[in-house]
């Protein structure tokens, strides 16, 4: 079974403590260090001068400056995402992975037989006890474009974030967010 690798893609092991060995391929990590594999870089006065708005940034970039320092102090365990396919999905959406994204089959122990699968469902059902090394096993989410973009929440699969902020610590820092969204907006309003 052939999938094609090219277009929207999602990245994932089956374990958070997968790939251990491997820092950069293990999901834990990017949590810790609250950054993806390949994070663009954009400065906030970036993003204003693409817009034409320098001339507001410079009169709010402490705010803006005060506010990035807040959040990277409340994030410095980034969020973890749970992406759960239905079962009888799994195979429209999702496939082992090699090193390069490619399909690549697994290795499963079926009656104490060894046995080569690309058969999704009989991997995830020999997961993890029966997959030598399955700590270092990685799948790719394919197909998970939808018109919403693809972590929509009313797409094809159930998503559960886990955020490590208090929830007193975060409601305050939204309602700095808030207020100095609001000040850009009026600003952008009355020019």
């Amino acid at each position: 079974m052939e999938k094609n690798i090219k277009g929207h893609r999602l990245f994932m092991t089956a374990a958070l403590l997968g790939n251990l060995s491997e820092p950069d391929l293990n999901p834990l990590s990017y949590v810790i260090k609250n950054k993806g594999s390949n994070e663009i870089k954009l400065s906030p006065a970036d993003i204003f001068a693409m817009f034409g708005y320098t001339d507001l940034y410079n009169n709010i970039k402490n705010d803006i400056n005060e506010l990035q320092n807040e959040h990277h102090a409340l994030t410095s365990f980034g969020q973890l995402l749970q992406i759960v396919v239905p079962d009888n999905k799994l195979a429209d959406y999702v496939y082992s992975a090699g090193n390069k994204g490619e399909n690549e089959p697994v290795i499963i122990i079926n009656e104490g037989k060894k046995e080569k699968t690309f058969d999704i469902q009989k991997i995830m059902r020999a997961f993890p006890d029966n997959i030598p090394h399955s700590d270092n096993k990685e799948f790719v989410l394919a197909n998970v474009g939808t018109k919403n973009g693809p972590l929509d929440p009313q797409g094809p699969f159930k998503i559960i974030a886990y955020d490590a902020i208090s929830e007193d610590k975060k409601q305050e820092y939204n309602k700095k967010k808030i207020a100095l969204f609001a000040s850009i907006q009026r600003h952008i309003d009355n020019h």
